[in-house]
């Protein structure tokens, strides 16, 4: 079935990169419904649709506030919920995830020819010192005391 919906949407015009999304959508969905079509996840999971929500906000403005409110409240979660669901699906915290989404944007700014750390500070709309800063969180870098 998945080799047949995968052929019908590559003739349809959908790159295979987009075809491979949404199969694996398909084929995780069937997997956790059962014969009534009830959800079958485990309790408190994140379902990979929702996850997918939040990190395509995050990676879409990363130097926009994400708070855990408003990222739980973007899926309909509370947020102590929200913060254990991503947690168990993601793999790390929605603030580590969000600040290495930031400190990863930050390094590719940083990476183009004549960037200076006030230049990209300026692009991202953020303060100089606070690149700096979350470059040296994410690089593991401590202050000399």
């Amino acid at each position: 079935m998945s080799a047949r919906v995968r052929r019908s949407l590559l003739a349809d015009g959908v790159t295979a990169e987009a075809a491979e999304e949404l199969v694996s959508i398909m084929l995780a969905h069937l997997a956790t419904a059962g014969r009534d079509g009830a959800r079958r996840e485990p309790p408190g999971a994140l379902e990979q649709t929702r996850a997918r929500m939040v990190t395509d906000r995050v990676h879409g403005a990363p130097f926009d506030q994400h708070s855990l409110g408003d990222l739980a409240a973007a899926v309909h979660l509370s947020p102590y919920h929200f913060l254990r669901a991503f947690t168990r699906a993601v793999g790390v915290t929605p603030h580590r995830y969000v600040a290495a989404v930031r400190a990863e944007r930050l390094r590719r700014l940083l990476a183009r020819d004549g960037a200076t750390v006030a230049s990209v500070a300026e692009l991202a709309g953020i303060d100089p010192r606070h690149v700096r800063r979350l470059h040296r969180q994410e690089l593991g870098i401590r202050r000399r005391p």
